[in-house]
């Protein structure tokens, strides 16, 4: 059962994969919110911080990691990311472990991956702030 008002943050180029992770985590009860640009996330987080960020590593004008350092230096709470990338899953496991983020998943899992990682990163999330 998910929270109310859990919001998923996807921060990736491509409006393709912000559907189809919507059309796969909107019948689960997640929010799913995007950005394509890094301009919009300071008043994103400042308005409607995330339960989670599904991280793209390779965004245009700044990369995941980037991301992912303005997000841990600029946002109170800490929120938990996966990162989300088409690259192999070696590359995924080492960007996950050097920025902290709570799991990875490749743009191309099928069979629930996506769903099951979010439930673990989100539930891994609130045990990290309860403690």
């Amino acid at each position: 059962m998910v929270a109310l008002e859990t919001r998923i943050l996807v921060v990736d180029d491509s409006p393709t994969v912000y559907e189809m992770v919507r059309r796969q985590l909107e019948p689960e009860g997640y929010i799913v919110d995007a950005l394509t640009a890094f301009t919009a996330l300071p008043e994103y987080l400042r308005s409607t911080p995330p339960h989670l960020i599904l991280l793209d590593l390779e965004m245009p004008a700044l990369s995941g990691h980037a991301f992912a350092r303005f997000i841990r230096k600029h946002q109170p709470q800490e929120i938990p990311i996966v990162v989300h990338s088409a690259r192999p899953e070696v590359e995924l496991r080492r960007a996950s472990d050097a920025m902290g983020a709570l799991g990875y998943v490749s743009k191309s899992a099928v069979n629930g991956s996506l769903r099951r990682v979010v439930r673990r990163a989100l539930s891994m999330g609130q045990q990290g702030q309860a403690g």
